[in-house]
């Protein structure tokens, strides 16, 4: 199975899950009764069920590029990626995008918005990159403080709005 193959597969399988809600959802509410806590712990149950069995066909076909080996990590800094996008953002594409790095740099904030985990190194003068952080790590999120050196591993998903480095599925690496 491709990346994108698996990338479809659990597009699916989320948009699937969500509509089958929404679907009860509107039944009972046109029923004029409210989903029970129990079909809700049901729903979500059947949900998370589905989306593991579809990472773990995803992981045995030998493709989880979300966790590659530590010998695929390429090391980069904050800074280099800041600037590099900066310059040039289609080169940066090309050169970065779907790439496992290590980044090292100052962290300059730690928050948490709509339910992400996100942590933002300082880049050249006044950029930044942006971590999106695993759940897996938020009580080592909540330790790091502004000013910090810290790294993470992570998958460079592109730039976001003005031109700021984003990383996905970051992990952060203890010393």
């Amino acid at each position: 199975m491709t990346k994108t193959e698996r990338n479809v597969t659990i597009g699916i399988v989320v948009v699937t899950g969500l509509a089958i809600g929404l679907v009860v959802y509107k039944t009972k509410l046109d029923s004029g009764q409210p989903p029970t806590p129990g079909e809700n712990e049901e729903f979500k149950r059947a949900f998370n069920q589905a989306l593991q069995n579809s990472q773990a066909t995803s992981q045995r076909s030998g493709e989880d590029s979300t966790n590659p080996g530590p010998q695929s990590w390429e090391n980069v800094t904050a800074s280099q990626l800041s600037l590099a996008y900066k310059d040039n953002e289609l080169a940066a594409d090309s050169r970065y995008k779907g790439t496992a790095v290590q980044l090292q740099g100052r962290v300059q904030k730690v928050e948490r918005f709509a339910g992400d985990i996100i942590v933002y190194f300082q880049g050249r003068r006044f950029d930044r990159v942006r971590a999106y952080v695993r759940p897996s790590d938020e009580g080592l999120a909540s330790q790091l403080h502004s000013g910090q050196t810290a790294s993470v591993r992570c998958i460079v998903k592109g730039a976001a709005a003005l031109g700021t480095p984003t990383l996905k599925d970051c992990t952060i690496v203890t010393q």
